[in-house]
């Protein structure tokens, strides 16, 4: 009887996080666009940001925050707006756009490693880090991605890729403690508050929450 409403507020707050999580990745490639020349400093990263206004654009992400990245084949580089995800093992942050969705993780590309990158970093540090910019390689006149004489933009380069790069095994099992705690926590409380007023209302008709408490009674009456 008391595994239907936890069973129940799983499902809805499951289905709410992945909703949720769904529309954000939307947001995020709504502000993506090609940038020449990614800011070098924080200086330059504050003015950046204060041009984007990412706090002004409607999203639901649990935070947006202006970042600039490589993109995943590194021949250009990405501004726009997202949450900040946690970067590991020396990979250079990427702005992976694909079929309207804009998600920010970290490369796949063991060619294009951060050395001087730490272990663990939020991808909205990555103007600290120019050693994942100096990896990109822009198209040139010989590079088959010219066509007609116009080099093909980088954000089309990035929306045809066929799919998105998976996380490394690593990362992914981080992703996924995260987000089981993120769903159990609430699943916990509604658990906890549905068993006190289902005790509550046992006292008050007089039922035993349990065989303990029932033998309790017993041996007070004898």
């Amino acid at each position: 009887m008391y595994l239907c409403p936890i069973v129940i507020a799983f499902l809805c707050v499951g289905q709410l996080y992945g909703h949720l999580h769904g529309e954000c990745y939307k947001d995020v490639a709504k502000t993506v666009k090609p940038v020449s020349r990614c800011p070098h400093t924080a200086e330059e990263h504050a003015e950046a940001a204060q041009k984007m206004a990412c706090d002004q654009k409607t999203n639901q992400c649990p935070e947006f925050e202006y970042q600039c990245l490589v993109n995943p084949f590194f021949n250009g580089t990405l501004e726009g707006c997202g949450p900040v995800i946690q970067i590991f093992h020396n990979a250079c942050a990427e702005f992976n756009i694909h079929n309207g969705s804009g998600v920010i993780q970290g490369s796949q590309s063991k060619e294009r490693e951060c050395q001087k990158c730490p272990p663990v970093y939020p991808s909205n540090n990555s103007y600290m880090y120019q050693e994942c910019y100096d990896h990109v390689k822009r198209p040139t006149e010989s590079d088959p991605t010219k066509k007609n004489g116009t080099l093909l933009s980088t954000t089309l380069m990035v929306t045809r890729q066929p799919t998105i790069p998976t996380e490394n095994k690593e990362d992914k099992s981080w992703t996924d403690v995260t987000m089981a705690v993120i769903i159990m926590i609430p699943g916990c409380l509604v658990f906890g508050i549905a068993f006190m007023v289902i005790k509550r209302q046992c006292r008050a008709n007089g039922t035993p929450v349990n065989q303990s408490e029932s033998e309790e009674e017993s041996v007070g009456l004898a």
